[in-house]
């Protein structure tokens, strides 16, 4: 809000950009806060924004360290 106030819609705008690249620099536990959108993994994005269904999803997410790729054994 202080940048907003002081710059107007440039303010706005940097404000932004600051908090997204304070995000995106974050780690959590070895793991990027902003996965898998930053760094992006295409494989990772199908349950991001809209939820997959849930027999589409057989294996982990890449981002997320692990053993075992599959979810769940048969």
């Amino acid at each position: 809000m202080l940048f907003a106030a002081m710059f107007g819609m440039f303010g706005f705008s940097l404000g932004w950009m600051v908090i997204i690249s304070h995000l995106s620099s974050l780690k959590s536990a070895g793991i990027p806060y902003m996965a898998p959108i930053m760094p992006t993994i295409y494989a990772d994005l199908k349950d991001t924004f809209i939820r997959a269904f849930p027999w589409k999803m057989k294996k982990r997410p890449r981002s997320i360290p692990h053993l075992d790729d599959n979810r769940q054994k048969p």
